[in-house]
């Protein structure tokens, strides 16, 4: 199947252009950045850099205070604890708990389940990131920004063989472009009401050019199959 994907610059919510990206690699690029100016500080022996370990647990005194950590060499297996004042993880998150993800599988989250277990306290989950619209492929979910809809994308579903815009039909102000709590919600009802399934796809006929349009752009129709 062959899709054109559009590099859009609009926040659905704002409905303001105002993001800044980097065509589709806007996170290597801040990575990259970061490691440059790292490596300032590693040149001047301020900061030494373990490639290719993993965090395996924290150390803590008597009194429950953490005093450092223990590493693991991926590539000889070799133990390494690691002593200080205090550890700062920057594990990249926990998607790795959930069953559906976007994001790197990379990233499996077992650093964070061992903090929790550990006694860690877990803050500002409320503020955790999720996307109303994916791609079900075979590991992992492919991202639908929600730009897409910012750029003319439209949400329906098939009912009685005719297709139901719902966010359109219940907020005719914003429509799609609600905030996208508000569209997980509705999609959510949606599917447990057994309108639709489980799955979201985009094929061929959900692609169009809209010739009303003076621009010519493409725009994609998110469907949700019922089967």
């Amino acid at each position: 199947m062959k899709m054109e994907i559009l590099i859009l610059e609009i926040l659905v919510v704002k409905r303001k252009k105002r993001t800044a990206f980097a065509k589709s690699s806007s996170g290597k690029q801040i990575m990259s950045a970061l490691i440059q100016e790292l490596r300032k500080y590693e040149s001047k022996g301020l900061i030494k850099r373990k490639s290719s370990h993993s965090f395996l647990k924290l150390v803590k005194d008597n009194t429950g205070n953490c005093i450092g950590c223990i590493i693991i060499d991926n590539k000889t297996d070799k133990i390494i604890p690691l002593k200080g004042d205090g550890v700062i993880i920057a594990s990249g998150g926990m998607q790795g708990l959930f069953r559906n993800t976007t994001g790197s599988l990379n990233n499996n989250s077992i650093t964070t389940a061992e903090l929790f277990v550990s006694g860690v306290s877990i803050a500002n989950t409320e503020f955790i990131q999720y996307h109303p619209t994916t791609v079900k492929f075979s590991r992992k979910n492919l991202l639908i920004s929600e730009a897409a809809r910012g750029e003319g994308g439209r949400l329906f579903t098939n009912y009685n063989n005719k297709k139901s815009y719902f966010m359109e039909e219940k907020y005719p102000e914003l429509g799609n472009l609600m905030p996208r709590d508000i569209v997980s919600k509705e999609i959510w009802k949606i599917m447990n009401n057994n309108v639709m399934n489980n799955n979201t796809n985009i094929n061929d006929n959900n692609i169009f050019s809209d010739k009303e349009n003076s621009m010519k752009k493409k725009f994609c129709l998110f469907r949700f199959n019922s089967n």
